[in-house]
């Protein structure tokens, strides 16, 4: 199977996976919570991002894809920038700034 720039590949369910899952969404709201302005708090986050953003829209390397992105609190940064931007959690889009896509 050939796989080039932008193929997803679905993991299969697994007892693991379904665990892992299961254990991610009764936390959610915890931890959406808590990250709600957690950016507010970590200069080094928003300087580590802002210069993620500067490079990848001076050399145009979108599109972003923001695995693992949890309740999404990047998500603000990077649309504010005008990055197109994917995010990807196994967590429930459920949250403040939840997530558009579920790709587990």
């Amino acid at each position: 199977m050939e796989r080039g720039p932008g193929t997803v590949v679905v993991m299969p369910e697994t007892d693991y996976l379904t665990d892992t899952r299961a254990a991610y969404d009764t936390v959610a709201p915890d931890y959406a919570r808590l990250l709600a302005d957690a950016l507010d708090r970590m200069p080094w986050d928003r300087a580590a991002l802002a210069t993620f953003v500067e490079l990848v829209s001076r050399d145009r390397l979108g599109p972003v894809a923001d695995v693992g992105c949890g309740p999404g609190q990047l998500e603000p940064q990077l649309h504010a920038a005008g990055l197109p931007y994917t995010p990807a959690s196994c967590g429930p889009p459920t949250t403040r700034r939840p997530c558009r896509r579920r790709t587990c």
